[in-house]
């Protein structure tokens, strides 16, 4: 009895303990491969930049995997928008502003309206940039 009781809490203790995406299909690694202005007349960037996403519960990590910074973000996300929020800068954690994102394609007000999101592919538009993901 006192085993099956000791069984039943660590239970608890497991399952109160895990984090379980919280984000549906925007949760994870998520490679850019299309940058370009709204109205499709500028290409700024495709897959060979090199920027990666990694979104789990309400962080962002913006990275380019040739540099050692990177970018962490709070994020909120409604189901058709992704706003960015407080961001740091790593590895020191020092605040950092919504400008520095830019070479990421985060706008200065880090609003985004998501057009398409399903498991293997993410398109976000903001004012000025349409951005297009694939699931890494």
């Amino acid at each position: 009895m006192k085993r099956d009781i000791l069984a039943v809490i660590f239970i608890f203790i497991i399952a109160s303990c895990a984090k379980n995406d919280c984000n549906g299909d925007l949760d994870g690694t998520w490679q850019l491969i299309s940058w370009q202005s709204v109205d499709g007349t500028h290409q700024v960037a495709d897959k060979t930049s090199g920027i990666y996403w990694h979104i789990k519960l309400s962080l962002v990590k913006m990275h380019k995997p040739s540099e050692s910074l990177y970018y962490l973000s709070y994020f909120k996300y409604t189901s058709d928008s992704l706003f960015i929020g407080n961001t740091y800068r790593s590895p020191y954690d020092e605040p950092a502003s919504l400008t520095e994102l830019a070479p990421y394609g985060v706008p200065v007000d880090g609003k985004y309206r998501i057009e398409k999101l399903d498991d293997d592919y993410l398109q976000l538009r903001s004012s000025i940039n349409r951005l297009s993901f694939r699931k890494y």
